[in-house]
C-alpha cells in the first residue's frame, strides 16, 4: 500500500466522532467511527514493521561495569570449579605457561591489584604479566614447583582441562 500521510484524515475523524457524541447524531457518531477505525488500522498496517519491532524486542539498558569489583563477587565464579578470579577464560596452557583473558580486567587499571593479591602463590615461583588493556594475563612458573605446591594444584588442574589451546609437554 501507498504510503499516504494519514495524519489529517485521522484528525477529522477523531473530532467528528466526539462532536457526534456532544450533538447527540447516533448516524454520524457510526459513521465518523467506522471512519476512525479503518484509518487506524490503514495507518497501523503502514506502520507495521516499526510496531512489531518495537514490541518485539525488548530495550536494552547499557551494563555498567564496576571500577573495582566487590569481594563477594571474586568469591562467585563462573563455573564451579574455576579457581581463577572473575569471569577467566583460559586460552593456552602448557606445564609451566597458562594464558588467560579475564573480561574484568580489560581497561580497568584497579583490578590488577586484586588479580595480584589473589594470585600471590604463583608470584612466589615465577611471575605474572598482566595487560589491562587486552585483559590478558600470562602466568609463568615453574612445573616442578607448582607441582609441588598445594596451593596451585587446583589452577593448574582448571587450566589443563580447560584450556582452549594446548602444548606438548616438555621431553
Amino acid at each position: 500500500m501507498k504510503r499516504i500521510s494519514l495524519g489529517l484524515p485521522l484528525t477529522i475523524s477523531l473530532a467528528g466522532t466526539i462532536g457526534s457524541l456532544v450533538a447527540g447524531s447516533k448516524q454520524a457518531h457510526i459513521a465518523f467511527g467506522m471512519a476512525l477505525t479503518g484509518l487506524s488500522l490503514i495507518h497501523a498496517f503502514q506502520n507495521r514493521k516499526a510496531m512489531l519491532g518495537a514490541w518485539a524486542c525488548k530495550p536494552v539498558l547499557p551494563v555498567r561495569k564496576p571500577v573495582l569489583p566487590r569481594p563477594d563477587v571474586l568469591d562467585r565464579l563462573p563455573c564451579v570449579r574455576n579457581p581463577f578470579p572473575g569471569h577467566g577464560e583460559v586460552v593456552f596452557y602448557i606445564p609451566g605457561r597458562i594464558r588467560l583473558y579475564i573480561r574484568e580486567l580489560k581497561g580497568q587499571e584497579g583490578y590488577k591489584k586484586v588479580l595480584w593479591e589473589t594470585l600471590e602463590a604463583f608470584r612466589q615461583i615465577g611471575h605474572l604479566d598482566m595487560n589491562s588493556r587486552t585483559g590478558s594475563l600470562l602466568i609463568v612458573y615453574d612445573p616442578e614447583k607448582g607441582a609441588a605446591l598445594e596451593p596451585l594444584r587446583p589452577y593448574i588442574r582448571y587450566a589443563a582441562s580447560h584450556a582452549r589451546h594446548k602444548g606438548f609437554p616438555a621431553g
